[in-house]
């Protein structure tokens, strides 16, 4: 996680902390590169270039899966986590998440797969066993402002629910 100097405020309001741009810029790419693979493909397979090509609707198939992978890997990459006063929220494309401190438990550390980069991230625990964590983004460009404030969210281990 990258420390950031300053806060990111804009008139007061809260803190807005995004996944780190050079991440963001290598996640669109990868995905731009991922759909544009595939539509190659396609036409060469439509083309007849392929000794075994496929047919329309399997070409069609595989096409839109990889284009909603490719989404859903950029709709993950431009996720924002704003930090209030007295709440955090993790707002994307297509939902927005927000508790309240009086709302969280604890937090803990993710981390992701070692062929995902193997980072760490935020989760924060809520009071309320029937609702969902709130994971934070993985490579978060953060700075002092965050981490005090999950400073003061108390630590839980993970698979418990004591917070210390």
């Amino acid at each position: 996680m990258e420390i950031a100097s300053g806060g990111q405020t804009q008139h007061g309001g809260p803190h807005i902390y995004r996944v780190k741009q050079t991440t963001r810029r290598f996640l669109y790419g990868l995905s731009l590169l991922l759909v544009a693979f595939f539509f190659v493909m396609t036409v060469v397979h439509l083309e007849g270039f392929m000794r075994r090509p496929l047919s329309l609707s399997q070409l069609i198939a595989i096409d839109s899966f990889f284009t909603l992978f490719a989404l859903l890997v950029c709709a993950n990459a431009s996720r924002r986590v704003l930090v209030y006063e007295n709440a955090i929220e993790v707002a994307g494309w297509l939902s927005t998440r927000k508790l309240l401190r009086q709302e969280i438990l604890g937090r803990r550390m993710g981390r992701l797969a070692w062929q995902a980069g193997g980072t760490s991230f935020y989760i924060i625990v809520p009071l309320d066993k029937t609702r969902k964590e709130l994971k934070l983004p993985p490579f978060l460009k953060a700075d002092k402002v965050f981490l005090s404030w999950m400073k003061a969210i108390p630590k839980i281990e993970a698979g418990t629910d004591n917070a210390r």
